[in-house]
């Protein structure tokens, strides 16, 4: 298609284009990767990758897409203007949920259903929502399979008070325009009828779902209260329970590492001073320095700090980041 872009990836195919980006498979040729580099129209909000970016930087999820890089094109590329902001991240190609899920029984439907909990409930501990959970955007890859949810236009798009979503898998409130962290788990509730049943929810319109395999867990998943609705954790745990012993115990392990109610509690002060060395009023170089003993949660600070710096607009030479 084009010779290298930044000087290190080579694009390879479209796999996707929507009102805002395009999305290319691509060959980072310095560390024999393939990546899905996404880039912004003509015409597009400039900040919507820088947005991104420092979404799923922060997070060290394994069932979200891991980003590696961000910059701006250096020349025009399929309709992205010259300096046009780019997004590199992990290539999540696969197959989908609905084509994964088709004559499965609800237990394995249920392992899928706790991963993406996982995902929510890492997205939900940085105040952030999902906003379009479906069957499209949860997707299987590598072998054995792990899931991956993606596509999170509307997560750094959407205001607090817009109507956003796919209307048959959206809680009562969203369609008031009040979508919160409950709303995704009733998104999730709704997928996991379609997947158990093969058809979508019919004309709910944010009624309480019922499903007879999973069936407490989806109805806790959808009361139509979001006040009394289950949390993404809460939700992690119904489900694994539903689980064949042996994925129960990989779904153990992945909550030890996912730590579903993390954050960065207890680290006001460290935040603080992150924010005004990026004070964009304040004149001179800046150098922060991180000290302190393993298992102090050094690195999750330093993606914060990084995430951060990103979103504010700052350069970060060097942001690479392995696999």
């Amino acid at each position: 298609m084009q010779a290298q872009v930044a000087g290190r990836y080579q694009l390879l195919r479209e796999i996707g284009r929507g009102q805002s980006r395009v999305v290319f498979a691509a060959r980072d040729t310095s560390l024999a990767r393939d990546v899905a580099f996404k880039t912004l129209r003509e015409g597009s909000r400039r900040d919507a990758l820088a947005r991104e970016f420092a979404l799923l930087y922060r997070l060290d999820q394994p069932h979200l897409p891991r980003v590696y890089d961000i910059g701006v094109l250096a020349g025009e590329i399929e309709g992205s203007p010259h300096g046009a902001p780019f997004l590199v991240e992990e290539l999540c190609e696969g197959v989908s949920a609905a084509l994964w899920a088709a004559g499965k029984n609800a237990a394995p439907i249920a392992w899928l259903g706790a991963q993406v909990a996982a995902a929510l409930a890492a997205l939900h501990a940085h105040g952030v929502c999902h906003r379009d959970v479906k069957p499209e955007h949860i997707v299987l890859v590598g072998d054995p399979p792990g899931v991956k949810l993606v596509d999170f236009d509307l997560a750094v798009l959407a205001g607090a008070d817009t109507v956003s979503g796919t209307l048959r898998y959206m809680a009562p409130e969203a369609l008031a325009g009040r979508a919160g962290a409950a709303s995704d788990i009733y998104s999730l509730a709704a997928t996991l009828v379609e997947l158990v049943t093969g058809a979508p929810p019919a004309r709910h319109h944010g009624a309480q779902l019922w499903c007879e395999p999973l069936g407490d867990a989806v109805a806790a998943m959808s009361h139509p209260d979001p006040e009394r609705r289950a949390t993404a954790a809460q939700a992690f745990e119904m489900l694994a329970a539903q689980c064949s012993p042996a994925d129960r115990h990989s779904l153990t392990a992945l909550k030890d590492r996912s730590s579903l109610a993390a954050g960065l509690h207890g680290r006001e002060r460290q935040l603080a001073l992150i924010d005004e060395m990026l004070d964009p009023g304040r004149r001179g170089s800046r150098v922060l320095r991180m000290s302190g003993p393993p298992g102090m949660g050094k690195t999750a600070l330093l993606r914060e700090a990084v995430a951060r710096a990103v979103a504010r607009g700052f350069a970060v030479p060097g942001l690479v980041r392995p696999a």
